[in-house]
């Protein structure tokens, strides 16, 4: 695979559940995603898999904001709507990735195609 120069991403939604720790059964809970760029945080949204949702066992669909568009980082953080120690699993990540590409003196935005080494069409 190709390396980019200056990668980013967009996250636009990812399924998500929680389990306590010890049972591992299904658990309520808050997970916060966390954009950064640069080092810093720019943007953050609450995802909630309530007291209905956790009782079906099913995971829950999180759409992020605009704000997840040409970010660098992710990270997540979550917590019990119960008190009781509890992880959350991810799945079904969309995203898509982007690297920013000199051409003719300007800096453009390309669509990365990893499975062709191609960054622009």
């Amino acid at each position: 695979m190709p390396e980019a120069p200056n990668t980013t991403f967009d996250l636009q939604s990812f399924h998500f559940g929680c389990a306590t720790i010890k049972r591992h059964d299904a658990a309520p809970c808050l997970l916060t995603a966390h954009a950064h760029v640069g080092g810093f945080e720019i943007a953050a949204a609450d995802c909630v898999v309530d007291e209905e949702g956790y009782e079906q066992a099913s995971m829950a669909k999180c759409n992020l904001p605009d704000d997840f568009q040409a970010v660098e980082e992710v990270t997540f953080t979550v917590q019990s709507m119960h008190g009781s120690s509890i992880i959350a699993l991810l799945d079904d990540l969309s995203y898509t990735t982007f690297a920013l590409v000199q051409e003719k003196g300007l800096e453009k935005r390309c669509d990365v195609h990893w499975f062709s080494g191609k960054f622009c069409d």
